[in-house]
């Protein structure tokens, strides 16, 4: 009886596995099957009955080809276009453009919508462009208002000539100054999805700031025309009132604001704030709309939501404002969106990246050498369009770990610190390694600043390190680093980053919390998967942790390149395409609209 039990114990082992194989490739075949059926479904829909959706993206940053590419694929009945501000004018789009006017900050601005022919992997790009945009210095300078609101404004208008079934707004508050002119939503039957990743883009505003740059021109008549905002106009800028003149305090005030709040900041009791402050509270008098709550505050964010048709927000962390309670909040899916444009000296993958990674460190640290940069003689290449401004130099280590420090307008200083305190642990240690730190220009950071003076005051440290302010060619410098440092897991912009480093097999070093120390995976934790190293706690502080972590990545890539090979591979191979599920929920909130 005992060897009957036996055999068939046996047998069901030497089975199972043909068994498992056989019910994966059932599931296979019947997700296949599934989504062929909806395509072949979705297909005889829209051409038979009518039913093509289109959908207007609208974006202020790059295009999210891979979501509108997997969402084609899994939908074709959806169409989806990407509008997007362009900076500059080009002469090769005249041919498709159609040029509007439109009235804002107290003037009438030209618009131009481009039809841009060569779209991205077969995606429809549409640019707009008024002569506002020439300001704008960095990136991130979109979402001040200033330049958002004429944005947000032509994008609307540009919408009602494309006419799209849907406008999908991603991180732009479309509908922002509708409390000054609720008569556009009757002008065209379009239906919204605005989804925001990160409410401190849209911090709160000062009422009469907002005002003058989104009233359109019955309301800024009635602005210009109050006796209280002339008086006090006239009483700042101590000339007499008229109706005038005060139409040319607003321009001035205008073109003049943020250097007036430099020298006036808000909070302190001067007779200027006073009298600004009497002025928010007679505009929020005269436009009641504006108020959140009844509170003396003004959030373009919370009313472009407010008034959207649907609301999918996205948001880096579970602390939501007290602004934004009343939105009807939907948690989507966030995915990485990488376009790559640069190209890389040596391109490599995961089988050859060993030794082209030390073909490209060879090359970065021989064109940033101490006497290329004095003769600037360095390979143009390595940077953006724009001036940069190099501090420090490298030598020829090119076997010592590359680190790379990403910092941007929105990295915190406790971050700089954190970072900065682990590099200088390592060179206190008399490690051999190399840090070169990226910043945008014209960044100011008084803790940064410190930092480099100290580097340049240490010759002991000269070619180890490098700073550099401006734009880069950032997949050149990805490709020929070792780790990336990034302490905190919720700084916004840094998750491109974070997601481009893997791509090239660049390591980051990074903290345990935000969205991101939660969508990566610790070595330690998971070695089939690993591709980080990350702290292993929470804490207020990273400067308790950060420096022992730095060290610890440190000896692993020292004295373990097996290990390493590994981690490498690991990030190389990490997935954060746009799967089924994912591009689903968008979907049903197409659908939820249409």
């Amino acid at each position: 009886m005992g060897d009957e039990v036996s055999q068939i114990e046996n047998s069901a082992e030497n089975n199972q596995p043909e068994t498992t194989e056989k019910t994966d490739l059932r599931r296979e075949f019947l997700v296949q099957y599934r989504l062929f059926r909806k395509k072949i479904s979705s297909f005889i829909r829209s051409r038979l009955k009518k039913n093509f959706v289109n959908i207007l993206y609208i974006t202020p940053e790059n295009p999210p080809v891979e979501f509108i590419l997997a969402l084609q694929k899994q939908y074709p009945d959806k169409c989806v276009k990407v509008m997007l501000p362009l900076s500059e004018e080009s002469a090769d789009f005249e041919k498709t453009s159609v040029k509007f006017d439109y009235f804002l900050q107290n003037n009438m601005h030209t618009a131009i919508l481009y039809k841009i022919p060569a779209g991205y992997d077969n995606v429809q790009l549409y640019g707009i462009y008024t002569e506002a945009f020439k300001n704008i210095e960095h990136e991130q300078d979109i979402y001040d208002i200033k330049y958002m609101s004429h944005f947000s404004k032509i994008a609307r208008k540009a919408a009602l000539k494309l006419k799209p079934d849907i406008i999908h707004a991603d991180n732009v508050p479309l509908l922002m100054g509708l409390e000054f002119d609720d008569r556009w939503l009757s002008g065209y039957p379009i239906k919204y999805i605005q989804v925001l990743h990160n409410y401190e883009m849209y911090k709160d505003v000062e009422p009469f700031w907002a005002a003058i740059n989104l009233a359109n021109k019955n309301e800024m008549k009635k602005i210009c025309s109050d006796n209280l905002i002339k008086k006090h106009l006239a009483s700042i800028f101590k000339v007499e009132p008229s109706e005038k003149k005060t139409k040319a305090y607003i321009n001035y005030i205008y073109k003049k604001y943020d250097e007036y709040r430099l020298l006036v900041p808000i909070g302190e009791q001067t007779r200027e704030n006073i009298l600004l402050e009497r002025m928010n509270d007679r505009i929020l008098k005269m436009f009641p709309k504006m108020s959140v709550k009844n509170e003396r505050m003004y959030n373009p964010a919370y009313y472009s939501m407010r008034h959207a048709a649907a609301r999918a927000v996205n948001f880096e962390s579970e602390n939501k404002p007290t602004w934004a309670e009343a939105l009807d909040v939907k948690k989507l899916p966030i995915k990485h969106i990488s376009v790559f444009t640069d190209k890389l000296r040596n391109p490599f993958d995961k089988d050859n990246f060993r030794d082209i990674r030390v073909l490209n460190k060879k090359y970065l640290v021989r064109e940033l050498s101490e006497k290329r940069i004095s003769m600037k003689f360095y390979d143009i290449n390595l940077f953006g369009n724009e001036d940069i401004k190099l501090r420090g130099y490298l030598d020829s280590f090119f076997k010592a770990p590359l680190f790379f420090v990403p910092i941007s307008e929105f990295t915190s200083t406790q971050d700089i610190k954190s970072s900065a305190l682990a590099v200088l642990k390592a060179f206190e240690l008399r490690k051999n390694i190399q840090v070169v730190y990226n910043y945008p220009k014209g960044l100011k950071n008084s803790y940064l600043d410190s930092l480099l003076e100290f580097y340049e005051s240490q010759q002991a440290l000269n070619g180890k390190w490098l700073a550099i302010e401006g734009k880069i060619n950032l997949p050149q410098f990805l490709s020929a680093s070792d780790m990336v440092l990034i302490p905190s897991g919720n700084c916004f912009k840094v998750e491109n980053v974070l997601y481009d480093s893997l791509c090239y097999g660049c390591i980051p070093i990074i903290g345990n919390d935000g969205f991101l120390g939660a969508d990566v995976s610790d070595i330690f934790e998971d070695m089939n998967n690993g591709c980080v190293f990350k702290a292993d706690k929470i804490s207020e502080n990273n400067e308790d942790n950060y420096e022992p972590l730095l060290l610890k990545a440190l000896e692993f890539y020292t004295n373990n390149s097996a290990s390493w090979n590994l981690i490498v591979k690991n990030a190389m191979d990490f997935e954060f395409g746009w799967d089924f599920a994912s591009i689903e929920e968008y979907n049903i909130l197409y659908e939820e609209l249409i």
